[in-house]
């Protein structure tokens, strides 16, 4: 199970890794907000399940106010707690480092 999860966290890593290369290659400068749009992302995905954070919370193994805070962009994510996340939610990790808004206004798609 160790194994597994540091497994886990490194994909998670290199997805980041991968997001972060292709806004600066994209914009040829890095001026992507990542906390911005990781706290934008997981707000919008929960919203859409119609989940409250209470219930989100409890769903992804954390606290209600660390979702709160995650949501404001005011606390730091490890690795371990980005994955928690995204499993509950039911995506896959990458999407919550995607800027949706300037992916829509490129012609991207949701």
């Amino acid at each position: 199970m160790y194994l597994f999860l540091r497994v886990q966290s490194f994909v998670t890593y290199c997805m980041l890794t991968y997001c972060i290369h292709s806004a600066i290659l994209e914009k040829g400068e890095f001026s992507v907000d990542v906390i911005k749009v990781f706290s934008k992302n997981v707000k919008a995905y929960r919203m859409q399940l119609g989940l409250s954070q209470e219930h989100f919370a409890e769903k992804a193994g954390l606290h209600r106010t660390y979702i709160s805070a995650i949501e404001c962009g005011k606390r730091s994510i490890s690795l371990d707690n980005i994955q928690k996340i995204a499993d509950a939610l039911q995506i896959d990790t990458y999407l919550l480092f995607i800027d949706q808004e300037n992916s829509n206004q490129k012609g991207g798609e949701v």
